[in-house]
């Protein structure tokens, strides 16, 4: 849910680069930059309970069709 986000709002650049910046960060063994944070105001919110509705209709589903 959050890579089709991602896609569909065209960042797919930015996560990239905070992806790097976060494995440099854990390569260096210091903190990532301010800007890679939850707490930035322009990142982008999945709503939980929707990605847990959705999973669940999901997973009924694919038990209601013998797949699970």
């Amino acid at each position: 849910m959050a890579i089709g986000l991602i896609l569909y709002k065209g960042r797919a650049r930015q996560a990239l680069r905070n992806i790097g910046a976060m494995i440099a960060a854990l390569f260096s063994f210091r903190l990532p930059p301010h800007q890679v944070s939850l707490d930035n105001p322009d990142a982008l919110k999945v709503p939980f309970g929707v990605a847990v509705a959705l999973t669940v209709i999901l997973y009924e589903g694919a038990h209601a069709l013998g797949k699970v």
